[in-house]
C-alpha cells in the first residue's frame, strides 16, 4: 500500500518505520528541522536506518491509507489538511483519550479508530526505540463497509506490527483512557518513570484512588482495571510517559482529553480534579518561565 503517516512523534516514527519494510510510506511533519534530519539520517529503529520519504504537512498528497499519529492538542490543525484529501479515503486515527471521536465522526472519509499498545520511546527527531511489545487494535467508526477492516489487517499486519480488529474498541479505549489518566499525570507531576507509580507507596495509593474514580465514571470493573494499571506500570517501568516529556519540553499536555474528559462526564471525580489542576499549574509555570 501507499501510506501517509501524519505526525512523526514516537508513535508516528514507529508506525512509519515498521510499515516502510513492506510498503511505500511518506511521513508528514510540521517542523522543517525534523524533516531535514530524517532526509539525512532516515528513521533509525531497531538498529537499522530505514529510508522513509518525509514532507511538510502542507504538501500532503494522495495515498491509499492515512494514519494520523498527532497528539490530541494538534488534531484540530491536522483536520484542516485532511479536508484536502479525497472523500472516502481510508484514515486511521491513533490518539490517546477520547475527545477526538466527536471531531472526526463527520469527516467524509472511511474513518477507523485505534489504540496503540506498543511501548515506544522517541530518542531524537529521527530515532525511535521499541520498549515493549504490543499490538494496535482498531475498528471502523461506523458500521458501513466493515470489510475494509479485514483489508487493512491483511495488508498491514505482520509478526512485528500486529494490527487487530476489535468489536470491543470503545471498551478498549475506555481502558486506555483510565490507564493514561493514572500513569501520565502522576509521572508528569513528579517527573519520574512509570514504574515509580507502583513502587512508591504514597503514589500507589493515589493511583488506586484515580483508578477507582475513573472506573465509576466510565462504569468499568475497578479490580480488573487496577490490575491493568499495575501491569502497564510494571511492563513500562523504565519508560517516561508522553506527559512527562511534554512537561519537560514546555509543551501543552493532553490532560484536557484524558482526565479532563472524565471531569466532563462527572463532578464527583475529585482526585482527578486535583491532578488536572496540578498539571495545568505546571503548564502555566512553564509558559511563565519561557
Amino acid at each position: 500500500m501507499n501510506i501517509g503517516v501524519i505526525g512523526l512523534g514516537a508513535v508516528g516514527m514507529f508506525v512509519a518505520a515498521e510499515l516502510s519494510k513492506h510498503h511505500e510510506v511518506t511521513g508528514y511533519a510540521r517542523r522543517h528541522e525534523q524533516i531535514e534530519k530524517i532526509h539525512i539520517n532516515g528513521i533509525q529503529y531497531g538498529g537499522k536506518k530505514l529510508k522513509v520519504k518525509v514532507s511538510h504537512i502542507n504538501e500532503i498528497s494522495e495515498h491509499d491509507l492515512y494514519i494520523v499519529c498527532v497528539k490530541q492538542t494538534q488534531l484540530d490543525d491536522c483536520l484542516i489538511y485532511l479536508n484536502r484529501i479525497k472523500k472516502k479515503a481510508l484514515v486511521l486515527f491513533l490518539q490517546n483519550g477520547l475527545g477526538h471521536l466527536e471531531k472526526i465522526e463527520s469527516l467524509p472519509h472511511h474513518i477507523f479508530v485505534g489504540t496503540n499498545e506498543y511501548g515506544i520511546l522517541k530518542k531524537s527527531d529521527y530515532e525511535v526505540k521499541l520498549t515493549g511489545k504490543g499490538q494496535i487494535q482498531f475498528r471502523k467508526l461506523d458500521d458501513d463497509h466493515r470489510h475494509l477492516e479485514d483489508k487493512l489487517v491483511h495488508e498491514l499486519s505482520t509478526k512485528e506490527f500486529v494490527l487487530k480488529k476489535s468489536d470491543q474498541l470503545l471498551n478498549i479505549l475506555h481502558e486506555k483512557l483510565i490507564i493514561n489518566s493514572v500513569i501520565n499525570p502522576l509521572t508528569a507531576i513528579f517527573e519520574v518513570k512509570n514504574g515509580f507509580v507502583i513502587e512508591n507507596d504514597y503514589l500507589k495509593k493515589i493511583a488506586y484512588q484515580l483508578t477507582e474514580e475513573a472506573c465509576e465514571v466510565l462504569a468499568m470493573d475497578e479490580k480488573k482495571m487496577w490490575e491493568r494499571v499495575k501491569t502497564v506500570c510494571l511492563n513500562t517501568k523504565e519508560n517516561y510517559s508522553s506527559m512527562v516529556v511534554d512537561i519537560q519540553n514546555n509543551r501543552q499536555t493532553e490532560i484536557d482529553y484524558i482526565n479532563g474528559y472524565l471531569l466532563n462526564k462527572s463532578e464527583q471525580a475529585l482526585t482527578h480534579q486535583l491532578i488536572y489542576n496540578l498539571i495545568k499549574g505546571k503548564e502555566s509555570l512553564a509558559r511563565d518561565n519561557t
